[in-house]
């Protein structure tokens, strides 16, 4: 049951990340002379993890989100968790996707490196 009900909730991930693709939705592009930003809402290129970063400010402190293989994703991430801490009346990145949030599950959440030999040992 719960192996049939996640591979249904992957399904509609996928729809809805190919309905982001396919539609009228801008994609902001990267600034491509520093890569330090995407023009996405809490979303930046972390260089040394060689992934894209979502993190918010919640009352002066940062928030870590996660890290994200596609820009779209992390700025996703950023929208569902700004909802949660910040209520519905929060400017987001996707605001035409606010009634789906709760159902996307995103793919590239937390990057894991390779593991090294000492580790696996």
């Amino acid at each position: 049951q719960n192996t049939l009900n996640r591979q249904i909730q992957l399904q509609q991930t996928d729809q809805l990340f190919q309905k982001l693709q396919f539609t009228n939705i801008q994609v902001p592009p990267v600034d491509t002379q520093t890569k330090k930003r995407s023009a996405f809402r809490g979303v930046i290129w972390d260089k040394n993890s060689r992934a894209w970063r979502a993190k918010l400010s919640v009352k002066g402190k940062l928030v870590h989100v996660g890290l994200f293989e596609d820009k779209k994703e992390a700025a996703i991430a950023w929208d569902k968790k700004a909802i949660e801490v910040r209520g519905h009346n929060t400017r987001l990145n996707f605001p035409e996707l606010v009634k789906d949030l709760s159902t996307i599950e995103l793919k590239s959440k937390r990057i894991r490196k390779k593991v090294t030999q000492s580790e696996s040992e």
